[in-house]
């Protein structure tokens, strides 16, 4: 369901549509095209690692709730699901004061890294 891009195409925003419905845009950074996927609007992606400092990923959290948009949380491993889920129990904290609760869904995805598929843990975290 991609179409091609041409030369041209780039300076008008020509996107084309993945099988799971976001947009792609493509750029070029130095002649190499540069695949971005997008976030469907309001969806903030936060990518987690086992080295992500809970506090300061619950500080964003909360930031994003606050502005009224959604969090989508990112982690591929134990190390990182383990911060991603402290940094979610932090941000609740965080947002008791603003007298905002949140709640989380949990999936499953697939994501490419370094040119093979891994699964991920994907974690929608809004407003309840």
């Amino acid at each position: 369901m991609q179409e091609i891009v041409r030369e041209g195409d780039l300076q008008r925003g020509v996107a084309d549509r993945c099988t799971d419905g976001n947009t792609v845009q493509d750029q070029r950074l130095h002649d190499v095209p540069l695949r971005v996927a997008e976030a469907p609007v309001g969806v903030q992606v936060l990518k987690v690692s086992a080295r992500s400092q809970p506090s300061m990923l619950a500080g964003a959290i909360a930031g994003v709730l606050r502005s009224g948009d959604i969090a989508q949380l990112q982690a591929i491993g134990a190390g990182a699901v383990n911060q991603a889920v402290k940094a979610i129990a932090t941000a609740r904290m965080y947002l008791e004061s603003d007298d905002i609760d949140l709640m989380c869904v949990p999936s499953f995805t697939q994501v490419e890294l370094e040119g093979e598929q891994r699964t991920a843990i994907s974690i929608r975290v809004e407003q309840f």
